[in-house]
């Protein structure tokens, strides 16, 4: 199973993940943990441009989105079927970016045919007051991107956990929603699921 997380920069996703991933490994759950390849790709960008502006094409977010759907499918060919593999960004994540969505259309299969359970992290606004080197996203268009996941990421993924609150809230949330899902629970806790 996979668990990912949809949401805009700076929204918590790759904390709360990192936090569940934490609690799922100390609960003694096999679990692997895959970071969001957009943070490499942009270090990259900065370094090439010698630390000037970096921007994003549409091939930018679809190589992006690439890499993290290929690291995906390493894991899952690696680990058994009980591993839950923990990524702190879906590579559905790249349509939010994108100008041409049909430079999509060859990787969305693939990535919708799995079992994935969906989080989405809702802004958090002392996160857009913290440094975050490797992003490339103001404050005003985190909000637009965050804007779009209804209308863009919801059609297509179905399900959601909509994830509010401070980390600790975020995580055990996912954690128990996780637990249910691993246990094959009826799913009964009320966070404005779709």
């Amino acid at each position: 199973m996979i668990v990912s997380f949809l949401g805009s920069p700076k929204s918590g996703k790759t904390t709360t993940a990192a936090m569940l991933f934490a609690q799922l490994k100390t609960a003694g759950f096999n679990c692997e943990f895959i970071t969001e390849q957009a943070r490499f790709y942009i270090a990259s960008k900065r370094i090439q441009e010698r630390g000037g502006p970096v921007t994003l094409s549409d091939e930018d977010q679809v190589a992006i989105a690439t890499k993290q759907l290929e690291i995906e499918n390493l894991m899952l060919k690696a680990c058994s079927k009980e591993t839950v593999i923990v990524t702190d960004s879906s590579p559905l994540n790249a349509l939010l970016y994108l100008y041409d969505h049909r430079l999509f259309e060859k990787l969305q299969p693939e990535i919708l045919k799995r079992s994935t359970v969906y989080f989405y992290a809702q802004p958090v606004s002392w996160l857009n007051e913290l440094q975050d080197n490797n992003r490339v996203h103001s404050k005003e268009e985190s909000m637009v991107i965050d804007g779009l996941i209804p209308k863009v990421l919801f059609p297509i993924v179905g399900k959601t956990h909509t994830l509010v609150g401070i980390p600790e809230e975020r995580s055990k949330i996912a954690y128990q929603t996780v637990l249910h899902y691993l246990t094959g629970m009826e799913f009964q806790y009320n966070d404005n699921n779709r």
